[in-house]
């Protein structure tokens, strides 16, 4: 390349390290844009004076023309084009150094990646989300939906800042907060013989013909809760499905399938019953925090605004 040859003939020594300052580059990059003096001063608030002095330092230091100029024209010369994705890429790189260090000052600013499992927004965590972002416009948000397991390998990984999962236990390196206590209510088709007692046994659930999705959280809540009382539960269907999916085989009276109680509310206008468990069988919510990002202040910021907003979700 043509630099690389500037190299090699000693055009400009490699001892020098960092021998361009970054204002430089940046005039470099507003003129090789613009190819104009006048048109790139504007851009970046300089005197077009200014701007050309700078501009002939770069070429200096550099022992190389990066513009060819005219009378009339300006064009980059092959120094020039060779230079100029370079200069890009080192004042974008900055550019992210400003912003990843930013999370270690300012509780204003930062970029946070936090893990969200399907379903989140009926227990009020998108809400939360969003709620926390316009309070907080200059933070930057990654949001990562997956099943919940892979939430917590992911922040053990620290793959992420903080997730919110229904799935307990301790993981590696992450501080674990309980945000929502929840139970399982039992959705049945309209008629059915429980419907206006308004609850079932559990004993009475397991007699019914029960739809789960297989290797599901609920699905395992299911069968420790009936193995505890020496149940067995009577699945008729394992599926993989969507809730409209779960719920259209209850409407054709399939069988019954169990959701959370916060995930019922959303769906009360439908043509379907639901029932509560007695025994309940719980289901709660949780949001792990990477213990090493701790001492972002923007993470510290975000865990509060989710713990004061731990009765609003709950209720």
């Amino acid at each position: 390349s043509v630099l690389s040859e500037m190299r090699a003939r000693g055009a400009y020594p490699l001892w020098k390290g960092l021998f361009m300052e970054l204002h430089q580059l940046r005039y470099f990059v507003a003129v090789a844009e613009y190819l104009s003096f006048s048109k790139a001063a504007l851009e970046i608030d300089s005197s077009q004076s200014s701007l050309s002095i700078q501009i002939n330092k770069l070429e200096t230091e550099l022992g190389v023309r990066l513009f060819a100029r005219s009378a009339r024209s300006l064009s980059l010369t092959a120094a020039g084009e060779e230079l100029l994705p370079r200069a890009r890429r080192i004042l974008s790189d900055v550019g992210g150094i400003h912003d990843s260090m930013a999370a270690f000052v300012s509780a204003d600013m930062g970029h946070l990646s936090v893990g969200v499992f399907p379903g989140s927004r009926y227990f009020g965590f998108i809400d939360t989300l969003s709620g926390f972002k316009m309070a907080n416009p200059n933070v930057k948000f990654d949001i990562r939906e997956a099943e919940c397991q892979l939430l917590q390998e992911g922040l053990a990984a620290r793959g992420m800042e903080a997730a919110f999962f229904s799935q307990a236990g301790e993981i590696p390196g992450a501080d674990i907060y309980h945000l929502v206590a929840d139970e399982l209510v039992v959705v049945v088709k309209p008629g059915h013989k429980f419907e206006k007692r308004g609850y079932m046994e559990l004993a009475e659930l397991a007699e019914e013909p029960l739809i789960v999705n297989a290797g599901s959280l609920i699905s395992n809540d299911i069968a420790l809760a009936m193995s505890r009382h020496d149940l067995d539960p009577n699945i008729v269907v394992n599926t993989k499905g969507t809730l409209s999916s779960l719920f259209g085989f209850v409407s054709s009276g399939l069988g019954v399938v169990l959701v959370s109680s916060m995930v019922a509310r959303y769906y009360e206008a439908q043509n379907l019953s639901f029932l509560k468990v007695r025994p309940a069988i719980p289901r709660n919510m949780y949001m792990g925090v990477l213990q090493a990002r701790r001492e972002w202040p923007v993470v510290e910021k975000f865990v509060s605004f989710v713990l004061a907003r731990r009765p609003v979700l709950a209720e």
